[in-house]
């Protein structure tokens, strides 16, 4: 295989890759765009109150665990 063979088989190959891309653009511009059913709502963020939360852990009864089981590999 010389040289402008080799040059020829690369262009074609270049030719295929844009075409595809081409093919995918026109493909996009078809598809339907799917919006958020609420898109004019705002989500914020707001203050959690975590003392309460350990506070309520902490009233929960627990018992102690005497020798945890640890699987061996």
């Amino acid at each position: 295989m010389n040289s402008s063979d080799s040059d020829k088989e690369h262009l074609d190959y270049a030719s295929e890759i844009k075409k595809q891309f081409f093919d995918a653009d026109k493909i996009a511009k078809e598809l339907s765009i799917v919006t958020p059913k609420h898109s004019d709502f705002t989500y914020t963020s707001k203050f959690i109150n975590t003392k309460k939360i350990s506070d309520a852990i902490e009233a929960l009864p627990s018992q102690p665990i005497d020798s945890p089981e640890v699987p061996v590999l």
